[in-house]
């Protein structure tokens, strides 16, 4: 006989309650229906072992889901301590785990989604629902105490969300900073290569005025030793000619101080600029040390929700208790 899986899914699937929620929380069909799901035979029945190969989670994951008021939904079939599940109790479960870990539902919100234990189908493979009667309308105390954990569970990784959410918001504030820090730094460099080539310009514009000072007195002392001679006693002089060394010398010397003053200047601006910088780079390597801790205490915040998300590890009421009391310590223990 054909069959395709798929089509079987979707037909004995489509008034689901549980595949509407997968719907709801739009989880991508190609997540809903692999390869492995579609391999399935609407014939054969699997165990534990091949039905967790079958989802890609170990067995003792799909066994804490019959621990749970789920099992009638699930539906598997018990022999003695064995269960034995038909495609439909594999898929059933492929749905719970997928809501659990793509749309961070918890198993008491799945059973609100199906009605708790008010559970009905046509499917043949699900139990009929239980007689009420007077003793099943008081709830045992284990289930009490999953009920408590499931919710000291739900307000937990409610929590410890918003705690990454603070975590992460100060991480962006951080990265702001660092930017800002950047940009200074940037800018003090920046004025630190301009003082630099003025004080180079200033230098060689100092080394000009000591050529010039140089050569005027050179040019005077030989002017001098020229009129000494016999045959200036026969030239006239012209004002034109006569040239006041004394006035340009004056004049470079003035100049000269004014260009050693302002070189001095230069290298106290170059001096309060490299102090700046310098304070600035130790800000910066501190700054860069609070991001890395930040983005560190981010991760271990996600390995805390990823591991309180994750159905095969069983956490106590107490362990809960205590983690709730403390989530917004950085207690890496308190859950081992």
């Amino acid at each position: 006989m054909e069959y395709n899986m798929k089509e079987l899914l979707e037909e004995n699937f489509n008034d689901d309650p549980i595949f509407r929620e997968i719907q709801i929380n739009k989880i991508d069909l190609d997540d809903v229906f692999t390869e492995s799901i579609l391999e399935m035979h609407p014939e054969t029945t699997y165990s534990t072992v091949e039905a967790g190969k079958i989802i890609g989670r170990k067995d003792s994951t799909l066994r804490n889901y019959f621990r749970t008021e789920l099992e009638d939904y699930v539906a598997p079939e018990r022999s003695g301590k064995y269960y034995r599940l038909n495609y439909q109790s594999v898929f059933r479960l492929h749905m719970i785990l997928l809501l659990v870990e793509k749309a961070n539902k918890t198993t008491v919100d799945i059973g609100y989604a199906l009605g708790i234990s008010a559970l009905s189908s046509t499917g043949s493979s699900i139990k009929p629902k239980r007689r009420t009667t007077d003793s099943a309308l008081e709830p045992s105390q284990e289930n009490n105490n999953a009920q408590l954990n499931e919710l000291k569970k739900m307000m937990l990784i409610q929590n410890m969300r918003q705690v990454e959410l603070q975590e992460r918001t100060s991480l962006t504030d951080l990265k702001v900073e660092l930017t800002n820090l950047n940009r200074e730094i940037d800018f003090i460099n920046h004025k630190i290569e301009i003082v630099k080539l003025t004080k180079e310009k200033e230098h060689a514009t100092n080394k000009y005025y000591k050529v010039l000072d140089y050569s005027l007195r050179n040019t005077r002392a030989g002017n001098k030793d020229t009129k000494k001679g016999f045959w200036s006693i026969f030239k006239p002089q012209s004002e034109e000619d006569e040239v006041d060394i004394d006035q340009v010398l004056r004049e470079a010397s003035i100049n000269a101080e004014k260009e050693v003053a302002a070189t001095t200047e230069l290298e106290e601006e170059t001096k309060e600029l490299k102090a700046k910088l310098k304070e600035l780079d130790e800000e910066k390597n501190k700054k860069e040390e609070e991001i890395e801790n930040q983005v560190l205490k981010i991760s271990k915040v996600e390995t805390k929700v990823k591991y309180l998300n994750d159905p095969s590890n069983e956490i106590s009421i107490d362990q809960l208790s205590k983690f709730l009391i403390n989530s917004n310590e950085d207690n890496d223990d308190m859950l081992t």
